[in-house]
């Protein structure tokens, strides 16, 4: 279930997910959460969170994200035509298990828009505890 709202300033949209992860081992367990972006100018704010109901072999599992992404290149979209973009990116996030437990992390990356084609990298540092950083790269594709 999703909602949209975009005018020339600004755009909006939210949505409700929900869904059955479905295993091998006959432990379907249900899944439910949603997420909201708000978009303004450069600038753009996302946040998500999500909850996962353990059953059977599986544990629960709830985790959230909160990033904003800012539009390096181009300061100003053309009106013309569609040109690849540079977005910095700044995200927080966590997960939650039964066991073991991911704890807040602060990513910091970069991320290139072509047309539907999304390429992704970043530096996924922990906020507390002693885990060594880790770096991730993405591709994706957006339809």
């Amino acid at each position: 279930i999703g909602w949209h709202k975009a005018d020339t300033e600004k755009t909006v949209m939210a949505a409700l997910l929900a869904g059955v992860l479905i295993s091998e081992q006959s432990d379907n367990s249900p899944q439910f959460g949603g997420a909201i972006t708000y978009s303004r100018g450069r600038s753009e704010i996302d946040f998500s969170a999500f909850w996962r109901q353990g059953t059977g072999m599986m544990t629960d599992m709830k985790r959230y994200d909160l990033s904003w992404q800012y539009r390096l290149v181009p300061s100003v979209r053309p009106d013309w035509e569609s040109v690849p973009e540079w977005y910095g990116v700044i995200e927080l996030g966590a997960r939650w298990m039964d066991e073991p437990s991911i704890p807040h992390q602060l990513t910091v990356g970069i991320q290139r828009l072509a047309g539907p084609l999304v390429l992704e990298g970043g530096v996924v540092m922990p906020v507390e505890g002693d885990a060594d950083n880790q770096y991730i790269m993405s591709a994706r594709y957006r339809f």
